[in-house]
């Protein structure tokens, strides 16, 4: 009777534990795949990969296979031009990005980061540099084991 019992619970999913769901403090190594066709998303991609090289906190991997996670969205670069009533005018970039980290088929973090001052001359970053910069810092925030206040970065 006892056979048929834990024969019936483990069919009926009954005393089965559910494997804990993974947190970015158990990420070692991360994958950055393809943020979309839109014009600048392989640019901004490959700084993200530069970012998150440079924070030394995760390894990047150049296959999904060798990561524990895999960092995946959407991302676009684009250029507007303004001008003033004499004809002189400014081009300015606009980077946006919204991204999903991804353990085992499950989004264990997402952001999406609008990075709507484009290229700043004085501090020398571009818009997708800085898009990618602030990806990266948000994610390390998030990683951070004490919570902190969750800042807007829109």
């Amino acid at each position: 009777m006892s056979k048929l019992l834990l024969i019936a619970s483990l069919s009926t999913g009954i005393g089965i534990a559910q494997a804990p769901v993974a947190r970015i403090q158990d990420v070692r190594s991360i994958y950055v795949d393809s943020l979309g066709r839109d014009e600048g998303a392989d640019t901004i991609r490959s700084k993200i990969i530069t970012q998150l090289v440079k924070s030394g906190r995760f390894e990047v991997a150049i296959a999904p296979d060798n990561a524990d996670a895999v960092l995946t969205g959407s991302g676009s670069l684009t250029k507007t031009y303004s001008s003033d009533a004499n004809g002189s005018g400014d081009t300015s970039y606009h980077a946006s990005a919204g991204v999903q980290l991804v353990v085992g088929g499950k989004i264990i973090w997402a952001e999406d980061i609008n990075n709507r001052y484009g290229w700043n001359p004085y501090k020398g970053k571009s818009a997708s540099g800085n898009l990618a910069e602030r990806i990266v810092k948000a994610l390390l925030e998030a990683d951070s084991p004490t919570p902190t206040k969750q800042k807007k970065h829109s």
